[in-house]
């Protein structure tokens, strides 16, 4: 049997690639955390935290609106605008994730994995690069991703391991610039800088020294600064910055400066005095208990001063890289240790330099091997314990890594990096929000839901990415987020009047959080039964002993009246009033209508009247029919809402008319405005009436179905006409028009004006269509 054999130059560099241990070991550390990442988050069923899912919900809107861009829909202002504050390139990659995999968030949660490796990889070529050391470089790579924040981040859907990666990748491709001589390089340094300014606004920052250093600084000694090529690839350069990154920060500059002023602001537990001693070693306190351990810092502190010994520029180099972005980002005053995740390869580097490069090897191997098994324990622990509170026995675990002096971080929380198996109900509860919203008739089109909670794992861009994830588009949530102090007694009525429902926790959370005091303001109101106008739908109990209560606005008529008199006046409001009394025996009533202006007008319906009377509501506000409720069959309204006797009107109601451009949709039961469906609502095959000049003109858009249209005049004469493949259309003309009717459970409805209304009859089975007329 012949056998096929690779050719040899294939084969000598397989031979050549595996003979090289060190790069073995590379790859061994990268199977290593990819694997354990992926058995993390099988265990983990617990939704991304906070800034996770809100990075997660800016995919997601990605996502739907490429697709509408390229559909025409939107134009590439309104894709820019997306993310108005966070520099888009993470999140459109998430969306492209979701296009090729498929809509599920823990498929996006990967891509921190993937560029997790790839910062692995930057960063061994980079410290080989340097060193011309590969166990240096092999060793840097096993510490840095051993660090505890490090591969913690490469977990969740945050932009700090993805700004880490673009970062060394740029470093790497600038030291290989030669100071942006070599063209390759220096373009590909350009292209990662602008993708790393699309990752974080300050990434530039983590750059400034190396660039000044590589490009101006080292060729000045050298004498070559004024070399042709380094001028011309900065100015190609430079011209790639602003094409890739500039657009993003110039279309959303009033938004990230408004943004910033409000995020800049010291958070629970940041110094508020960036000018103090405790500022400046704020973030030192934070990355000794959190990021790489007091151990590490330690390691890092005495490893500078040995790489000053044994050499001296190096030594500054690292120094220098690592003060600057620390002085920098220690002026503002809100501090996330996440903001100098940048500068743990630098912390990586200097202690793998400190024990690979001492002139005996038996200590520092010694050494080495004691400090991976501490890292490796904590990885491990740190990973997968499921303590709620460390036990005292286990004490020595916290003070190990975060020291003496902030052991008790760790004490009280040691499940921070570890991952959560527990149901926390957010989706759960999304789906219950979406079921009730169906079943409530008054709901039209978008409704918004109150979210009061901003805990952990249930705050309100977890909410919103359930949302969006099933596609929940009518649902809108709402948290006063940027409101510091509680809201005055009428801005409470008034904020609470535009929701429709409420998703009230017990505990709403962090006391540290910036608007906690209005979040206690409004879960007092609703848990110490100060709600008359809502009422509780259901409670959910959560894994941490909260309690998250689901509030509907109770003003809401139903359709489903069980106290309904046999005899009733049918209602049904929209641009008009139309009031059917066929049922109800022939008696006056009044109708008050209260004007816009303040005034009111009230309207008799004469005991003698027909059986329908048809009202403008042209400026009126609210309307009070003089009927009990068991005596009103309201069957639609459109705009308004019910509640003791008097419909208002609903402001939300017309901001979605105006997004709609005279368009309505009935389509799967929900008669609505266009733009309550999604741009992908597939509306083939469905009957278009159009307003036309002097007549409605109905329309067969698929001749296999047949449509029955029927339409009556002065004295209900009626006429009719069946729409098939024989005969498309008919045009019916509006003089003495009072009423049309078309069978259909699929229409297109353009162009009728207030002079209109129409509503869903026939069970369902079709759209009547009302002109405004004298009592009929």
């Amino acid at each position: 049997m012949e056998t096929t054999r690779l050719p040899a130059k294939i084969s000598e560099k397989i031979r050549t690639l595996f003979s090289d241990k060190y790069l073995i070991i590379l790859v061994a550390i990268i199977t290593f955390h990819i694997t354990l990442n992926i058995i993390w988050q099988i265990l983990n069923t617990a939704p991304p935290t906070w800034d996770s899912s809100g990075h997660i919900v800016l995919s997601y809107i990605f996502t739907d609106r490429i697709p509408e861009f390229f559909g025409g829909h939107v134009n590439l202002i309104s894709l820019i605008k997306v993310s108005t504050y966070y520099p888009p390139f993470l999140h459109f990659l998430g969306s492209i994730v979701f296009f090729v995999i498929g809509r599920n968030y823990e498929y996006a949660l990967m891509l921190g994995t993937v560029f997790f490796i790839i910062a692995q990889v930057y960063l061994y070529l980079i410290v080989k690069e340097v060193t011309r050391n590969m166990k240096t470089a092999v060793l840097a790579v096993l510490i840095f991703s051993l660090f505890p924040q490090v591969w913690e981040q490469s977990r969740q859907y945050h932009l700090d391991v993805p700004l880490t990666a673009l970062l060394l990748g740029a470093f790497y491709h600038l030291i290989k610039s030669r100071g942006l001589i070599d063209k390759y390089h220096s373009i590909l340094f350009f292209f990662l800088l602008a993708f790393a300014q699309l990752t974080k606004w300050y990434a530039f920052v983590f750059l400034a020294f190396p660039f000044l250093y590589h490009v101006f600084y080292s060729p000045f000694k050298a004498k070559v600064l004024h070399d042709r090529n380094r001028w011309t690839n900065m100015v190609v350069g430079g011209l790639i910055v602003l094409l890739v990154a500039a657009p993003w920060y110039v279309v959303n500059l009033r938004t990230i400066l408004e943004n910033v002023q409000v995020s800049s602001t010291a958070d629970a537990g940041d110094p508020s005095e960036v000018l103090s001693f405790e500022s400046f070693f704020h973030y030192i306190k934070l990355s000794t208990t959190h990021q790489i351990g007091i151990i590490s810092m330690l390691l890092f502190i005495v490893s500078v001063m040995f790489l000053f010994n044994q050499n001296k520029k190096m030594g500054r180099y690292v120094l220098w890289a690592t003060l600057i972005p620390y002085f920098v980002l220690t002026l503002i005053q809100n501090k996330d240790l996440r903001y100098i995740l940048p500068l743990t390869p630098l912390f990586a580097f200097a202690i793998a330099y400190f024990f690979t490069m001492r002139p005996t090897k038996k200590l520092p191997n010694i050494g080495i091997g004691i400090y991976l098994f501490y890292l490796f324990f904590y990885y491990f622990f740190f990973s997968f314990n499921q303590y709620q509170t460390l036990p005292k026995s286990l004490y020595f675990i916290s003070t190990l890594f975060a020291g003496p002096g902030y052991r008790l971080t760790w004490v009280a929380e040691p499940y921070s990096y570890a991952y959560n198996g527990k149901d926390w109900k957010g989706e759960e509860i999304i789906h219950t929000i979406n079921n009730l919203a169906n079943e409530e008739p008054n709901i039209h089109g978008k409704y918004r839901v109150l979210e009061v909670s901003d805990n952990r794992f249930y705050s309100i861009a977890s909410f919103d990415m359930y949302l969006l994830e099933n596609r929940y588009f009518e649902m809108n949530l709402q948290i006063p987020y940027n409101r510091p102090d509680p809201l005055s007694d009428e801005e409470l009525t008034n904020y609470l009047a535009t929701m429709d429902f409420a998703i009230i926790p017990k505990d709403p959370g962090p006391p540290g959080l910036r608007n906690i005091a209005v979040l206690r303001q409004l879960v007092a109101y609703f848990l110490d039964g100060q709600h008359p106008e809502f009422e509780l739908a259901r409670s959910f109990d959560l894994p941490d002993g909260n309690v998250l209560y689901l509030f509907r606005r109770s003003d809401y008529l139903k359709y489903n009246n069980p106290a309904l008199s046999q005899e009733y006046l049918r209602v049904y409001m929209g641009n008009n009033l139309i009031l059917d009394r066929e049922l109800l025996p022939r008696r006056s009533f009044n109708v008050r209508f209260y004007k816009d202006s303040g005034e009111f007008v009230d309207i008799n319906y004469p005991e003698g009247g027909g059986n329908q009377m048809r009202l403008s509501l042209e400026g009126v506000s609210r309307v009070k029919i003089d009927l009990p409720a068991r005596e009103m069959n309201i069957k639609e309204l459109h705009g308004w809402r019910y509640y003791d006797q008097h419909f208002i009107r609903d402001g939300k109601y017309d901001e979605l008319l105006r997004g709609s451009y005279d368009t309505y949709v009935y389509y799967s039961g929900r008669l609505a405005p266009k733009n309550v469906f999604t741009p992908f609502t597939a509306f083939d095959g469905s009957v278009e009436v159009a307003l036309g000049d002097g007549v409605v003109n109905v329309t067969l858009a698929d001749s296999s179905d047949s449509v029955y249209v029927a339409y009556a005049y002065n004295g209900w004469r009626w006429e009719s006409a069946v729409l098939n493949k024989d005969k498309g259309s008919v045009s019916i003309s509006l003089l003495d028009l009072i009423q049309i009717e078309v069978t259909s459970k699929k229409q297109i409805i353009r162009g009728f004006d207030k002079m209109w209304d129409f509503f869903i009859c026939y069970d369902g089975n079709a759209i009547c269509f009302y002109p405004l007329t004298e009592i009929l």
